[in-house]
């Protein structure tokens, strides 16, 4: 039979686009641009999973990509991270902007004697006499706020640091902070370091906007979901995990808890949907991780104008090069950024909280 022109100018209209939106596609995924948003290199498993020459080279790897931002704490690797900074050629340098965190957990406080003693700790480890920001790691509930915050401003006039942070507070906990620094003429708080991926997003309601009436920036870390949007788990590992290989969901003491926080079947299954579209438009050239990262930087409620961040972590060297590749990765296709919004509409109700 033959086929009517009118038939074969549809179809080849169709291939036409087809063609077209797979170029378009291409050009997005090969298309190399600065990141919108601040990049801090996350140090978190310094000492843990990542050994000292690793650590030094996922280091050399951030810092020769052309960042400079290097995030610590205390509690990290029970204080080996901060120390494998410390014994760096360059992170004790004017070069690098470390960052580190008090806390009051394993029989800390945040009471004026303790804010200043672990502050004396970190810097000894960072080899260093000042560093860029020092946070609140956490809330401690046991310890009056004003008592913390007098230590915070007694080390800023020492010029033990520049830029006071939070982390894990609550929004009107913050706004209390803000307004007991105001009131008392003491360095304010600048910076929030808080969790947020496109399957946690409970700050977008309440916390964001906060920050921003506030002039706070806002640094997210976890922004693969502790790993879950890497795209490489499936729901029925759970079923078994005394057998799974170690790591963020299996084998340690907190993966209980990240499975609480991320393992649901639908969110796998919405998972599943995001690979599905990236496959159709990039074929397997963009993974979930480096998707999941795009849509941080940019489609998001983050932005460059309130000098907002992104804190990449990695355990391995291959991890922390795949994603300051995928940073430099443009916008993502509709159609794709359509399936993390269902991802949020469906992992919403399982969302963790983001303040302790």
């Amino acid at each position: 039979s033959i086929v009517p022109v009118s038939r074969l100018r549809s179809i080849a209209s169709h291939l036409s686009k087809v063609r077209q939106d797979s170029f378009i596609s291409r050009m997005m995924s090969d298309q190399k641009a600065d990141p919108p948003l601040r990049i801090v290199l996350g140090a978190m498993d310094f000492g843990r999973y990542a050994k000292e020459p690793d650590s030094f080279s996922m280091i050399d790897m951030f810092l020769n990509d052309g960042h400079s931002e290097i995030d610590t704490a205390l509690m990290y690797a029970g204080g080996k991270s901060e120390k494998i900074l410390g014994r760096h050629a360059v992170c004790p340098t004017p070069k690098v902007k470390l960052a580190t965190k008090v806390n009051p957990g394993g029989g800390k406080t945040l009471s004026y004697g303790s804010v200043m003693q672990q502050f004396a700790t970190c810097s000894g480890s960072l080899n260093v006499d000042s560093i860029d920001i020092l946070y609140l790691h956490l809330p401690d509930h046991d310890s009056p706020i004003e008592e913390t915050l007098r230590a915070v401003n007694d080390l800023h006039k020492k010029g033990k640091f520049r830029r006071f942070g939070l982390s894990n507070f609550s929004s009107w906990e913050v706004t209390r902070i803000w307004y007991i620094c105001k009131g008392n003429g003491w360095v304010m708080p600048t910076v929030y370091q808080g969790m947020y991926s496109a399957i946690t997003r409970s700050v977008e309601a309440e916390l964001l906007p906060a920050l921003r009436t506030l002039g706070i920036q806002f640094y997210a870390y976890s922004p693969l979901g502790g790993g879950i949007l890497s795209g490489k788990h499936s729901f029925e590992l759970a079923a078994a995990p005394d057998s799974q290989t170690p790591g963020r969901f299996f084998g340690n003491n907190w993966a209980s808890v990240y499975r609480d926080r991320y393992w649901h079947r639908d969110s796998f299954e919405a998972i599943d949907q995001i690979k599905a579209a990236l496959k159709k438009n990039f074929g397997d050239e963009v993974t979930c991780a480096d998707a999941s990262l795009r849509w941080v930087l940019h489609h998001s409620a983050l932005k460059s104008s309130c000098g907002d961040g992104l804190i990449l972590g990695a355990s391995k060297k291959h991890h922390l090069e795949a994603n300051l590749k995928a940073i430099h990765g443009g916008p993502l296709p509709e159609d794709v950024v359509a399936t993390f919004d269902n991802l949020w509409t469906v992992a919403a109700h399982h969302c963790p909280t983001y303040f302790r």
